[in-house]
């Protein structure tokens, strides 16, 4: 398992766990990119899917994807290249607002984020 010194490291473990993650995220990526209505169709799916209910979901489209593309692209890169891993040792340089649901099946979050976010007054 790769492990890096990141705040917002994911903490999933088992192999089911970890495959949801990543057909739920390679889903959206793939909505990102395709766009259109397809990606929008994927998307909200994908919402459905989670039990997302919210009033906004006509709205949501595949661009709101686009942070798992560049998530994954960043990691695909910085194994030929490690200069290529911004996300090594991030630490956020403006306030960070960061909410999830109670009920999800899941968090995408670590905890050694979440405290990084509580001990920094302006978060």
């Amino acid at each position: 398992m790769i492990t890096l010194d990141v705040p917002g490291m994911v903490e999933i473990n088992g192999l089911l766990p970890k495959l949801f993650v990543f057909v739920y995220q390679f889903i959206l990526i793939v909505a990102f990119l395709i766009g259109g209505r397809t990606g929008k169709f994927l998307t909200q799916g994908m919402s459905k899917f989670m039990k997302h209910k919210c009033s906004y979901l006509s709205e949501i489209t595949g661009s709101r994807n686009y942070p798992y593309f560049y998530f994954y692209k960043n990691i695909l890169s910085s194994i030929w290249n490690k200069s290529n891993l911004f996300l090594y040792r991030y630490k956020p340089s403006v306030p960070v607002v960061y909410l999830y649901a109670q009920k999800k099946p899941m968090s995408f979050h670590g905890k050694k984020w979440e405290n990084y976010l509580l001990e920094n007054d302006k978060c």
